[in-house]
């Protein structure tokens, strides 16, 4: 009895050493993903294989739904909608520095937009590791893309965009910019930034596998 009391101290201790080893990876392993994220040629790849991996997607996706879980998911990807509807409602590209609209409360609310509007129908197929698989890629892709938008802007916009990176976050919102043009709309901006092109592909989306799910099931 005390032998087996004795090794399992000794397993309690190796998993105790071992840990702090993980910990000391996890820098240098984030470091080359974020590489990864970053690399030219395989950005390239990847933007020649996205049409043929949404096809793909798209054709096996009713295959594996969960239909009580339909509902959810476009709840989610309204929001994601609703969210990116606003933000093409403030944003002219290039020509003005926004700050209105979400974009008072983060530097990047367009890609949270996308991330929900992606998410619901992710949450659609009802598979938890799916789910965060998917989060951690996108965070790594928008974290990345972010940074590689960031210099741009500054050389077109200069100390005022300076000014804003400062008072304003990347992604986590805050409240120190918000004023009276919080509550900015413009239809004009939204339409001119194809906004509506966004609830559209969604509606279309949850019919098509809604619709092809009643074929599955027959």
């Amino acid at each position: 009895m005390a032998s087996v009391v004795k090794t399992d101290d000794v397993l309690g201790q190796n998993r105790l050493a071992v840990l702090p080893r993980l910990i000391l990876i996890i820098p240098p392993l984030f470091e080359y993903v974020h590489k990864l994220f970053n690399h030219t040629g395989i950005r390239r790849t990847l933007l020649k294989v996205r049409i043929p991996v949404f096809i793909v997607l798209v054709l096996i996706w009713p295959w594996i739904v969960d239909r009580e879980m339909l509902l959810p998911g476009l709840t989610v990807s309204l929001l994601g909608v609703a969210i990116q509807w606003w933000c093409f409602a403030c944003l002219e590209k290039e020509k003005v520095l926004t700050i209105r609209g979400p974009y008072q409360l983060c530097r990047n609310p367009m890609y949270l937009g996308r991330y929900l509007l992606i998410l619901g129908f992710i949450i659609a197929i009802n598979n938890i590791p799916v789910i965060l698989v998917f989060t951690v890629i996108y965070w790594f892709y928008m974290v990345n893309r972010v940074k590689r938008e960031e210099p741009v802007l500054e050389n077109i916009f200069g100390q005022p965009y300076r000014d804003y990176c400062r008072d304003v976050n990347r992604f986590l919102p805050g409240f120190r910019r918000v004023d009276g043009n919080f509550f900015f709309f413009d239809w004009e901006i939204m339409l001119s930034n194809n906004g509506h092109w966004n609830l559209l592909s969604v509606v279309v989306g949850y019919a098509y596998i809604y619709a092809m799910i009643g074929f599955v099931v027959q």
